[in-house]
């Protein structure tokens, strides 16, 4: 079930949501997928002199602030990709509020809530395994696109922008802009690795570009149309 949530009038959907999925009685429990309209992702660097979680939350916060502004990681609950020791981590930024609702109000009136994700990480956590060391992942959502690239060292660039990129030639056009802004370059020669998952975007099936080395992932995570929980 997607639904479209606002902070600005405190998650209304969302608690009018758990309200109808309650009253089906069909589930026996919730797993929540957020659209990467709601979350604010950065490259954590390894940082060896920090000691646990609550040190490293404390870092991404300050960076968090360098962004937003002062104290406006203070609304946000942050988290990080699993990667291996040493290498870079993603940053995960979800609002505060919003996973207070989903583990509070909606947690007393839904079934149990099993997992609560984002899209991106959840496209990147699916298929982990066939993923080259050394590419990108773009994700497409109906007005967002969020893209990512690493190495062996970890993530290098994540960046997740609200655009309307309906087909398939404007998205990998988009990308091509992503690259030579950063000062890349994708060539017949030299094709870049990319990943796209691309769930509801029609016309993906046998796409090719001479100069990516593209591969189409499967997904079995819903469509998120706008800023869905």
């Amino acid at each position: 079930m997607a639904v479209a949530v606002h902070a600005a009038n405190g998650w209304q959907g969302l608690a009018e949501a758990c309200t109808t999925l309650a009253q089906t009685g069909r589930y026996q429990q919730t797993r929540v997928l957020l659209s990467d309209g709601l979350v604010r992702y950065a490259c954590a660097p390894w940082q060896a002199q920090l000691r646990n979680h609550q040190e490293d939350c404390a870092l991404a916060m300050l960076q968090f602030d360098d962004v937003y502004g002062a104290q406006a990681s203070a609304d946000w609950h942050f988290d990080f990709s699993q990667d291996a020791p040493g290498a870079t981590r993603l940053s995960v930024a979800i609002p505060q509020s919003l996973l207070d609702m989903l583990r509070g109000r909606c947690a007393g009136t839904l079934p149990p809530v099993t997992s609560i994700a984002t899209a991106f990480t959840s496209a990147l956590r699916s298929h982990r395994q066939r993923l080259a060391d050394q590419a990108w992942l773009i994700h497409w959502e109906a007005d967002r696109v969020s893209l990512g690239s690493w190495n062996l060292d970890g993530w290098n660039r994540v960046h997740s922008q609200q655009i309307s990129l309906p087909t398939p030639q404007a998205l990998l056009a988009f990308f091509r802009r992503e690259l030579k802004l950063l000062g890349l370059a994708a060539t017949a020669e030299a094709p870049v690795q990319v990943y796209l998952h691309a769930p509801g975007l029609a016309g993906t099936a046998g796409l090719a570009a001479t100069d990516l080395r593209l591969v189409v992932l499967e997904s079995a995570l819903p469509i998120i149309d706008g800023h869905s929980a």
